[in-house]
């Protein structure tokens, strides 16, 4: 089928149709905020609708031109849907500390077996601590390269100024036994991780779809008898990344005078704990 002379006489649609080209590489380029999206298929919209319209096989019709353009509107609508940003970004939610002795106070006066131990974990937004005050004190570096497996629990070694993070990329976390001590503890905690996008205002927009996601196993070695207690640090050091942590519902350790290991239930708030990307 030959083109039609008067195709090629019509330079206004060959340049309409190139910006919009162009306009949908820059795009695809862009950071996607939801003005960038809108402006975008807006500008693509205006810059190619005439060109369809005259487009030297659609125009012979009045049904071809009116299809050919609810077909476009249709992609471009589909194209807006995958590459909207979220509304807004994640808040932070603070859990007060009145809450987590809400939550003490409930778990303790719920029945339970009297052969298992009630077990507490809690975690607060926090920062690294500069100097010890008696406490035991683990850190778990969330990473999304980290192997399947068990994590190895950096112990604490005196953190300078210079390590000090924001409260958006740490949680203090602390188990509390009401029971007698347990032994060689694991708990798994699921981890999910999403990149993200900041635009030229500095909003961080969390991607969609999730980048990775494992079950990490912690292992602790005693939860002793409240008032002591085990805490670590959950902290995200790798760059761009949004972590989403579920705490887990129950925990393995080993009863007082025996061999085997029992599932123990965990008490905890149900939100789960989310941490910011590092720029």
């Amino acid at each position: 089928m030959e083109v039609p002379l008067n195709y090629a006489k019509k330079p206004v649609d060959r340049w309409l149709g190139l910006s919009g080209i162009a306009t949908g590489i820059a795009f695809y380029l862009l950071p996607k905020t939801s003005l960038v999206v809108l402006c975008s298929l807006a500008l693509i919209l205006g810059l190619l609708i005439h060109p369809i319209w005259n487009f030297w096989w659609v125009e012979k019709a009045i049904w071809r031109r009116l299809g050919a353009l609810s077909l476009f509107v249709a992609c471009l609508a589909l194209l807006g849907y995958f590459s909207w940003p979220p509304s807004q970004p994640h808040e932070i939610s603070k859990q007060p500390k009145a809450a987590f002795r809400e939550t003490e106070a409930r778990t303790i006066s719920q029945p339970h077996s009297k052969k298992l131990p009630i077990i507490l974990l809690d975690c607060q937004r926090s920062t690294l601590p500069t100097e010890k005050k008696g406490e035991i004190m683990f850190v778990w570096m969330v990473s999304p390269y980290e192997m399947p497996g068990v994590t190895t629990l950096a112990t604490w070694s005196g953190w300078s100024s210079s390590v000090l993070v924001s409260q958006q990329q740490l949680y203090r976390c602390q188990f509390t036994n009401y029971g007698d001590t347990i032994f060689d503890v694991s708990a798994m905690f699921a981890t999910t991780f999403w990149n993200s996008t900041k635009d030229s205002d500095g909003v961080t927009y969390q991607n969609k779809t999730p980048t990775n996601s494992y079950n990490r196993r912690i292992d602790l070695l005693t939860i002793d008898t409240r008032p002591n207690a085990v805490i670590f640090y959950i902290h995200s050091a790798t760059p761009g990344f949004f972590v989403e942590i579920h705490k887990p519902d129950f925990i393995t350790a080993k009863l007082k005078g025996e061999t085997r290991s029992s599932r123990i239930p965990l008490k905890h708030s149900p939100e789960s704990l989310v941490l910011y990307p590092v720029y």
